[in-house]
Formats: structure tokens, sequence, C-alpha cells
């Protein structure tokens, strides 16, 4: 009887296997090109959702009002508006300001409302210059809040200041 490798011709027979390896190979790089595709749009997908996560729950670069600037939460109490342009948030702070602590308040009533605030002292306090500044971020912003005042002898301010800057990616 007859071996079943000689029923096939010899060109057949040294060509088959390379086949399946060629088929075999390709299939492969297809599924691993196809995987890797999948993960790489996963992770996108992934990095955006925390982006949009870490931007809702801070406060927000994902606003409705067009024009705002800044928005975060936790930020002080003094300095709280409703957005708007960085010039809009600076006058709004400032008026706030000289609106709670007029001339002729006491000095020691607006150092209590800005450590309560979270401001802390700032540059060098001098017996006729003083100032706080508090910081807060979110996830593409810094904004910076500044109070400056005087106060005489007996401790009534004599002028109050108030501004504000910020910084974005």
């Amino acid at each position: 009887m007859q071996d079943e490798r000689d029923a096939w011709p010899a060109s057949r027979r040294c060509m088959m296997p390379m086949i399946l390896n060629s088929l075999r190979s390709s299939l492969v790089r297809r599924s691993v090109r196809f995987f890797a595709v999948i993960a790489k749009l996963l992770g996108v997908l992934a990095v955006l959702v925390l982006v949009w996560w870490c931007g809702y729950r801070i406060g927000g670069f994902f606003s409705d009002k067009p024009g705002q600037v800044w928005s975060i939460e936790g930020k002080p109490l003094l300095a709280d508006s409703t957005g708007g342009t960085e010039e809009q948030m600076r006058q709004r702070f400032r008026s706030r300001l000289q609106t709670r602590f007029p001339l002729g308040s006491q000095e020691s009533e607006l150092i209590r409302e800005l450590w309560n605030e979270g401001f802390k002292p700032s540059g060098t306090w001098t017996v006729d210059r003083r100032s706080a500044t508090i910081v807060a971020q979110n996830v593409v912003c810094t904004g910076g809040w500044s109070v400056d005042w005087s106060a005489n002898a007996v401790g009534v301010l004599t002028a109050v200041d108030g501004s504000f800057g910020s910084s974005c990616l």
C-alpha cells in the first residue's frame, strides 16, 4: 500500500504548512492590532471621563455661563461670585470687600473675617500697610485673592482694597 504522503505531489506537500502558518500569523497580527486599537480608545475615553468628572466635582470649567473664566467650590465667601471675566470678578470682590468693611470699621473684624475665610497674612506687615491672600485651584486654573488695608493707631480701617488674579492652562 502506498503512503498517504505520496498521494500529494511534492510541491503541494511543502506549501501546505507555509500557507497555514501564514494564515495563522496574519490572523494573530490582525487580532493584536484590533485589541490594541480598542485598548487605546478605552484609555482615551477613561481620560476624558476623568477630566470631565474632576472639572465637575471641583467647580467646573465646563460652565454654561458664557464668558465665565473662573469657578470653584470652596473659594472664600467674600470672593464668591457668579463668575464672569477676571476684571468683573476683581470689581465685584473689591466692591463686596469695601461694602462689608467700610472705612471706619474695626481692623480686628476684617482680620477675623479673613482668617475665618482661609486668608493668610502675606508680605511684610508695616504700621501703615497690611495684606492677606488666599489661593484656590481647580483642574485647569489657579486663582488668587488679595486684601490690602491700612488702619490707624486705634485699629480703625483707613483704606481697604482687594484684587483677584487667575492663571489657566
